[in-house]
């Protein structure tokens, strides 16, 4: 399965902490076994011949065993926990980096909240178990070929009756495993969905205090909560179910364990410390004959969590070129019609863009100029009819992810930022930052909160979430000054002087004048701001 070759790959890069941790596994499970052997031998040598060398011997044995058994414990949940958070981390991003690749549209179409639960839920779900998997099966292997051979060798009847338990255990799995199944599916879904109306109620409070959509959202999380709370009820009961046989079978396993093994003690035939390590090795091999029982129930987690992930992986990524051009020279739209959802956004669209000029796209709202820009950013590979071509060559050709990289500068009309230094949101990398031209495109849009600040006050000085410290004024200039010090051959502006102040427009206004010669501009705007750098207008 696709999950199966990336948990694979995703091993392959702590193989060296793998091995450790199966090496680990291997010794914990021995000298787990070692304890009971050194308690029913010590009985036995007690009760035959009592002595103060013998207690001696033993209290040192059974110390340096508890000793080293703390040991490789410790140094085994370290290495566990590496694997598991690393591994965990791996797996989230493998997806998260596969979604940021699936086209705009279908992106646009999922609940990012409730994605985003999904995807954290399922990832440590199919880690926990897979590692935990490997450390049981070793542990559990030693315990049963251990626990077996001195079982049988001690008595054939408990070996039989052991048997007949394990078969009857498997029945009432079989049984119990469909209803289970759908019921764990269910219950990840709507636990799911209604973590992400709880985030709902946090991410639209803007609206909700706008519109007073209080008695509104809170019926729409009531009727999450309320599927919530009927399936968590649904699956507590038919796990109680499950759990309360298997504690019966458990319980009667252990009442013949005792009316055997008594006789046995009675009749002469079984010594007082063979009993108490046939005990504590019938309870072992019971432990983990229902280890492996349950390892099928166990896994019912798993395999909802990896058919959710497959089905996120899934999701056809978007098409990506891989021939790369140094430059920009010209983009041509040829019949180009864009629909969405069975709406006609665009239709039989033509335009040519030549470097050197700017040029300017008209229409009412909701009429298609940010679809033209999101079409020539190439966010829309494969969702449209006509051709789009650069420098002669179809877009869909092309490396995009490199084109929009270094050859395409984007101011948005919504804020494009992240949390963090100025400098971080101005360079995004910090490999290298041009002091210089950053002080100079500061002082040219008049932003006065960074003006005569030297790098390092840049770098302390903090964006913080929604930019509660930025207005929106200024959140617009750090994205302008982010793209000219970009210096790209295309730059497009969406909307991008709606929020500046007179005469930081007159002067990146003045700026793209002496500049325009080494580019390609493409602006939306309602305003009269850039009327005398525009060459061409285009109508939609």
């Amino acid at each position: 399965m696709k999950n199966h070759f990336l948990l694979k790959q995703i091993l392959k890069s702590k193989k060296s902490y793998f091995f450790i941790y199966i090496f680990l596994s291997i010794i914990i499970a021995i000298l787990g076994m070692i304890s009971p052997l050194i308690s029913g031998n010590f009985i036995d040598q007690l009760i035959k011949n009592p002595n103060e060398n013998l207690i001696y011997t033993v209290t040192m044995l059974y110390f340096i065993l508890v000793v080293l058994q703390i040991v490789f414990s410790y140094i085994f949940s370290i290495i566990e926990t590496k694997l598991i958070i690393q591994l965990t981390y791996n797996l989230n991003y493998q997806i998260i980096n596969h979604l940021q690749k699936v086209s705009l549209i279908s992106f646009n179409q999922q609940n990012i909240p409730y994605l985003n639960q999904r995807i954290n839920t399922d990832c440590n779900v199919v880690i926990n178990f897979y590692i935990s998997l490997i450390k049981n099966i070793i542990m559990n292997v030693l315990s049963i070929t251990l626990c077996l051979g001195v079982i049988l060798s001690i008595n054939s009847i408990i070996c039989f009756l052991i048997v007949f338990f394990i078969i009857l255990y498997i029945i009432l799995f079989r049984f119990m495993k469909s209803p289970l199944s759908k019921a764990k599916e269910r219950y990840k879904e709507i636990s799911a969905f209604y973590f992400s109306m709880l985030q709902e109620q946090l991410i639209k409070t803007r609206i909700i205090k706008i519109y007073n959509l209080f008695t509104f959202f809170k019926q729409r999380l009531d009727v999450s909560f309320n599927s919530f709370f009927k399936e968590s009820l649904t699956n507590l009961k038919l796990n109680f179910l499950f759990q309360s046989s298997d504690t019966i079978i458990t319980m009667v396993s252990q009442i013949i364990l005792f009316l055997v093994g008594g006789t046995l003690i009675l009749q002469g035939s079984l010594t007082i410390g063979m009993f108490t390590l046939l005990s504590s090795y019938f309870n072992n091999l019971i432990g983990s004959t229902k280890y492996f029982i349950n390892l099928g129930n166990d896994y019912l987690d798993c395999q909802v969590s990896e058919n959710r992930i497959l089905e996120i992986l899934d999701i056809k990524i978007e098409k990506n070129g891989n021939k790369k051009i140094s430059s920009i020279d010209t983009i041509c739209l040829n019949n180009i019609t864009f629909k969405l959802s069975n709406n006609n956004i665009i239709n039989n669209f033509h335009c040519s863009l030549k470097k050197g000029f700017a040029y300017k796209i008209n229409g009412l709202n909701g009429k298609g100029k940010t679809t033209i820009i999101n079409l020539i950013l190439g966010l829309y590979i494969s969702a449209y009819e006509g051709t789009i071509k650069i420098n002669n060559s179809n877009i869909e050709d092309l490396d995009l992810y490199y084109l929009r990289d270094h050859l395409i500068s984007y101011i948005a009309q919504e804020p494009m930022y992240f949390k963090g230094n100025v400098i971080e949101n101005l360079t995004f990398d910090n490999s290298y930052v041009d002091f210089a031209s950053i002080s100079k495109y500061i002082n040219l849009l008049n932003f006065k909160k960074l003006q005569g600040k030297n790098c390092k006050e840049l770098y302390s000085t903090i964006i913080n979430e929604n930019f509660s410290n930025f207005s929106s004024g200024e959140i617009q200039k750090l994205m302008i000054i982010r793209e000219l010090i970009r210096d790209r051959d295309v730059l497009i502006l969406d909307e991008a002087a709606n929020s500046l102040d007179k005469q930081s427009k007159v002067n990146f206004c003045n700026l793209l004048k002496s500049i325009k010669q080494q580019k390609i501009i493409i602006i939306v705007s309602h305003d009269d701001t850039f009327k005398d750098l525009i060459d061409f207008e285009i109508d939609i």
